[in-house]
């Protein structure tokens, strides 16, 4: 027979669902795989104006604290995303942030000593992830020793305090064919079984679900009945969506900012490219510079050295004329000595010298 129940991926209907402590005890023992006897659960809500709409969303985050078989205390955290978006990685490894530092959760193991309740994860993904194709996967930590790698049976609670396990439940992979008890269990969840006509419920055939755990398809048909359940549905729509138009926009803001990173980029490469050109361009005018320098002195010393040379030829020649003038005063004078005048020496010595 098919079944009408809510969709729980809703905040409002999983809260529901939870908020029956036998339900939420049937599913968290499932989900860790441990046997939990008692549960305590305690959801946080987060009030969240949706823009331009005059409206209010509680988003859950839920936390429980449990006592398994063995009589050991965990804390047990439960996130469900329906959208994919990128700030999801934070805000998950925020709420891991917070409690872990919070006080409050402690056990007490005698003498009045306490210690932090150990953590465990749980993620219900409205997404696939990008390489694991598995509907349910279970991260479980080891201990190993470091000379030979073999397994340690013992758990520290140092270790416990500080590390944790997890569970991640794909949803989109929770259809046909189902291989376990437990992906059988997890069928509330499948979204292949969504109303064609309204996303806010499944349709579940409750032939093949396991009769151990009807409970949790009770609770979740009586969450669909629920009138303020459903105005919830409709208001965590819209809150949806406008998470989904922010993350669209920042998206489109990134791209830009990409794109405009991109063209400074290569404005900077052909500022820098054109720089050294100048840069260049600016060396091979220096030496330039320098060369016709270098050109200009060396002509500049030839000239000078020819300056000199002709200097000193007329020095000599100078000399020359000197001592020329002084031979001839000396003839002058010896004829003069003879009885001659002057002017009839002088004739004397032009006639012999041709002049």
């Amino acid at each position: 027979m098919k079944l009408k129940i809510a969709n729980p991926i809703y905040d409002s209907v999983f809260k529901y669902l939870v908020s029956d402590p036998e339900s939420a005890r049937l599913l968290i023992s499932r989900l860790m795989d441990e046997e939990v006897v008692s549960l305590t659960l305690a959801p946080t809500e987060h009030q969240v104006k949706v823009k331009s709409k005059d409206i209010t969303v509680f988003h859950i985050d839920f936390a429980a604290r449990v006592r398994t078989g063995d009589g050991g205390e965990k804390k047990v955290l439960i996130e469900i995303q329906k959208a994919k978006l990128p700030t999801d990685i934070m805000r998950f490894r925020n709420y891991l942030a917070t409690h872990y530092g919070e006080e409050g959760d402690k056990a007490f193991v005698g003498d009045g000593e306490s210690r932090p309740l150990p953590i465990f994860t749980i993620y219900f993904l409205g997404h696939e992830l990008a390489r694991v194709k598995v509907p349910v996967i279970r991260v479980r930590r080891s201990y190993q020793d470091g000379r030979n790698g073999e397994t340690l049976v013992e758990r520290e609670p140092f270790i416990e305090m500080l590390t944790h396990d997890s569970v991640v439940v794909q949803i989109p992979l929770l259809g046909e064919p189902r291989r376990s008890e437990l992906e059988e269990l997890l069928s509330i969840f499948d979204q292949g079984h969504q109303d064609p006509r309204d996303r806010h419920f499944l349709m579940l055939d409750d032939d093949g679900y396991p009769s151990a755990y009807y409970r949790l398809l009770r609770r979740l048909l009586a969450a669909a009945a629920e009138a303020e359940v459903l105005e919830e549905m409709r208001i965590e729509d819209s809150y949806v969506a406008e998470l989904e138009k922010r993350d669209r926009e920042i998206a489109a803001r990134d791209e830009a900012l990409k794109a405009k990173d991109a063209a400074l980029q290569k404005k900077a490469e052909a500022l820098k490219e054109k720089a050294e050109a100048l840069k260049e361009k600016e060396a091979a005018l220096a030496r330039e510079r320098r060369e016709k320098a270098e050109a200009l002195k060396e002509k500049a010393e030839a000239l000078q050295e020819k300056a000199e040379a002709l200097q000193e030829k007329e020095a000599a020649l100078a000399r020359e004329r000197r001592e020329k003038e002084q031979v001839r005063e000396a003839a002058v004078a010896a004829l003069m000595a003879r009885g001659l005048s002057r002017a009839e020496a002088e004739a004397i010595l032009s006639g012999v010298s041709g002049t």
